[in-house]
């Protein structure tokens, strides 16, 4: 099982019909958990978030929800998240050391 970080990173979640603030509450290679003051209505989405000093975008799919009083909580499947350059070089993941 991979290892998750707990962070607390606000961020931009994106669908091509709704923008949202969320908050990244842990994060792994391949998935991640947020939290969303509003429902997210589809299943795919981008997010955008700072961590360590870099911007970083992902995008997944929906893969669990569960909703706790005005709260909604994702758990979402990465297929893909990379550091977004300022000088158009090499992507990375940012988990590479």
């Amino acid at each position: 099982k991979e290892e998750r970080k707990y962070v607390e990173h606000q961020g931009i979640l994106q669908t091509e019909n709704q923008l949202s603030i969320i908050t990244v509450l842990d994060i792994s290679p391949s998935g991640m958990k947020i939290e969303s003051k509003e429902p997210i209505l589809k299943k795919y989405v981008e997010i955008f978030f700072e961590r360590k000093n870099q911007k970083i975008f992902a995008e997944g799919e929906i893969i669990w929800s569960k909703q706790r009083k005005d709260c909604y909580y994702y758990g979402l499947k990465i297929s893909r998240m990379e550091v977004i350059r300022r000088d158009h070089g090499t992507v990375v993941s940012p988990f590479a050391s």
